[in-house]
């Protein structure tokens, strides 16, 4: 047996490339076995065995030499004369910044995608992505073990509908099998790049740098926004400019990202560049609480922290620079790319935008990158989407389509699934190859849409919890088990002591997006009563959502009868506010649900007044607060004391009198009493609003 002649000049054709070469071994396990050790033999520099082989996880790091080969699954297919490193659990940021020349996915038992999609990115040019399975049609057909973490209790992995997804893309690779090999390595047409010097990777990186520079000598709030595709350099380039500008002495240069892991390669590019000194790393929550002086502030996949967090930043901060990752769904974050992009169009108008293009591990038209982008639809985007709304967008009145779509049906027709699969990634700040995996393995998981002709324009993802045995409820309520899913349940029964409805069918509608160009017309409301109908047809008992609370998606919901009954204690990092949750009573258990509301609303006011979480707007849409009469002296002396501008001297009564009237009046200095009495605003800013209005303004308000 001897490596194929096809598979060889694959090989020379991708070194001389720059590229990666992806191969997919199908047989039995002798077969396997035997052509993988034939591979690393023949086509990888020999590497000396050792009696040790690491597990890679999050929690170890990784040495300083990287490994040679690393292997995704358990079982060793390789002989004993090799190092081979394990990649374990959600290593994604264990493997950042490292390199691999070959790397093994065993999908003889069970594959995490996640990883595989992860470190595929860490192999260099010249280096060999091998797939090792049983045949085609066998594995198919076999249950995939690693899918087991994204399924609600109590499901097992059954035949991967994901797998079947992933087959006709994965066959790009060669595909060696006892029969022959299969498929070829396309060649693309070369393109001419210039050679970077040191310590620049490429030349859009030094382009990078320089417009970094430019931020910190240039205009005042003229931010840089960097983005790029996995494995461009982007944050390398960061860590580079901040160690030159240390280097003339600008010393003020901190870099900020979602979690520290996130900023360790530029980190590590600095400290080659400038050793014994360190860029510094602040959290942004302790940015946020110290604002200290700094020359610049960089901020590292900037789509991963909230929104009103990054316009506090650019409100403060003249000299900023935001990176992120942009390309298909993956830590995207749509929020940054509509919303945040629009928010420095109005308060930074000279703001600029790089795009990095360039790979750095590997050159151009790369098969493996083209292999993976297409497997795990990360070049699906919305840009097509845009472009067949646009007609719908006009205001003109159109007709639409809603049906439920199983998960087949998706695997069936692609087209169908990536305009699926595009708007989901609209509904969620942060979007991940676990999304899709679990779209298409989790059972428990409904999907509903809205479509124009063949244009989908709206989606909605629905959830089936519940229906736990009594003793779980139980254990679940008195906090001795949590199961995996069941988030809705698990809440009722632990947070607010219902066990009991826990036991019923539960459904969680988890997102639900209309296109941007056809939202507020309507479409939203239409999909969300098509699927509340659809899942009253199934006999669920109690429908909820939860979502980071915000004014005009709780008035959304309220308006289709879901009724608010509990809020998070921690602020969500998309919106950087709590989470609530809210349910819709069903027919079987309407006094229930409307009671928990009641007391939710009750207990929401002394609550707030302990620890602010929530803006005046969402206080006076959902506060039940305490009921008190003025007596009529009390209400004279108040009267007579806002007249004169003087709130200081009558804020019990003016509480009293704020909690009778916040559902009844409709009046602007409602939000800022509720600022002052409610949330511990000061007083000073609220007496500034109050000498706006006259005497005889405020003689009419608080008659």
């Amino acid at each position: 047996m001897k490596v194929p002649a096809e598979i060889l000049q694959a090989q020379q054709l991708c070194q001389t490339q720059g590229w990666r070469l992806p191969i997919w071994i199908q047989g039995d396990g002798l077969f396997a076995a035997a052509a993988l050790n034939l591979l690393i033999e023949q086509l990888a520099i020999s590497n000396p065995a050792t009696s040790v082989t690491p597990v890679i996880t999050p929690s170890i790091s990784l040495p300083q030499a990287a490994p040679r080969i690393w292997q995704i699954g358990d079982a060793d297919l390789l002989g004993a004369g090799y190092q081979v490193h394990k990649v374990k659990g959600p290593a994604r940021t264990a493997v950042l910044g490292h390199e691999a020349e070959v790397l093994i996915i065993n999908a003889f038992s069970a594959v995490d995608w996640e990883l595989v999609a992860a470190t595929s990115g860490t192999l260099k040019a010249g280096g060999l992505w091998i797939l090792v399975s049983p045949p085609i049609d066998d594995w198919l057909m076999q249950p995939n073990a690693a899918a087991k973490r994204l399924l609600s209790f109590p499901q097992q992995p059954q035949v991967s509908l994901f797998a079947q997804l992933l087959a006709p893309q994965l066959q790009q690779a060669l595909q060696w099998r006892v029969e022959g090999v299969f498929g070829q390595i396309n060649r693309a047409p070369s393109k001419h790049s210039v050679m970077p010097t040191p310590p620049y990777a490429s030349a859009e990186q030094a382009l990078a740098v320089q417009a970094i520079h430019h931020v910190v000598t240039g205009h005042r709030r003229r931010p840089l926004v960097l983005t790029a595709h996995r494995g461009r350099g982007k944050s390398a380039a960061l860590g580079i400019a901040a160690a030159q500008l240390a280097l003339q002495g600008r010393q003020r240069v901190v870099i900020c990202a979602p979690h520290p892991a996130a900023a360790e390669i530029a980190q590590q590019q600095f400290n080659q560049l400038v050793p014994g000194q360190t860029l510094q790393f602040i959290p942004v929550d302790r940015l946020i609480a110290e604002l200290p002086e700094l020359d610049l502030l960089l901020i590292d996949e900037a789509a991963g922290l909230p929104i009103p967090l990054l316009e506090q930043l650019t409100a403060h901060y003249s000299r900023l620079v935001f990176a992120t990752t942009e390309h298909g769904y993956e830590g995207t974050g749509r929020g940054f790319s509509l919303r945040f992009q629009n928010y420095l169009n109005t308060t930074c108008p000279g703001w600029k935008k790089l795009h990095l293009s360039e790979p750095i591990r590997y050159k151009a038209h790369d098969p493996l990158e083209q292999l993976v982008f297409s497997a795990f639809l990360l070049d699906c985007d919305n840009e097509h989407l845009w472009k067949d709304v646009l007609a719908l967008s006009s205001g003109i009145p159109f007709s639409y389509q809603f049906s439920t779509i199983p998960v087949a049906q998706l695997i069936a027709e692609p087209e169908l699934l990536r305009q699926v699969f595009a708007l989901l990634s609209l509904a969620h700040y942060q979007t991940s190859l676990r999304d899709l995996w679990a779209l298409c393995d989790d059972a428990s998981l409904q999907l509903s849409i809205l479509r124009c002709g063949p244009t989908v324009i709206g989606v909605a993802l629905v959830g089936i919890e519940g229906e736990l045995d009594s003793q779980l409820c139980r254990q679940i309520a008195q906090g001795e088990r949590r199961v995996q899913g069941h988030l809705l349940a698990q809440s009722l029964a632990f947070h607010l002591q219902l066990p009991a409805l826990a036991a019923a069918k539960i459904a969680r509608i988890q997102r639900i997006v209309i296109h941007p160009l056809l939202q507020r017309r309507g479409l939203g409301k239409a999909l969300l009563q098509q699927v509340l109908a659809e899942l009253e047809s199934q006999q669920v008992t109690l429908i909820g959502t939860s979502f980071g609370a915000e004014k005009s998606l709780a008035e959304f919901w309220q308006q289709l009868g879901f009724l608010p009954i509990r809020l998070s204690h921690k602020l969500e990092q998309s919106s950087n506010a709590p989470s609530v949750l809210m349910v819709k009573p069903s027919h079987q258990e309407p006094e229930q649900i409307t009671q928990l509301c009641a007391d939710f609303s009750r207990q929401l006011y002394w609550q707030n007044l302990q620890k602010p979480l929530l803006p005046s707007s969402l206080l006076r849409l959902w506060v039940q607060a305490p009921q008190q009469r003025l007596s009529q002296s009390q209400g004279a002396i108040l009267r007579q004391n806002m007249r004169q501008f003087k709130p200081t001297q009558v804020l019990p009564l003016l509480q009293i009198w704020l909690n009778l009237n916040v559902a009844k009046l409709d009046h602007p200095l409602i939000e800022p009493l509720i600022a002052l009495l409610w949330q511990g605003q000061s007083m000073a800013e609220f007496e500034q609003i109050l000498r706006k209005y006259s005497t005889e303004e405020l003689e009419l308000l608080f008659r």
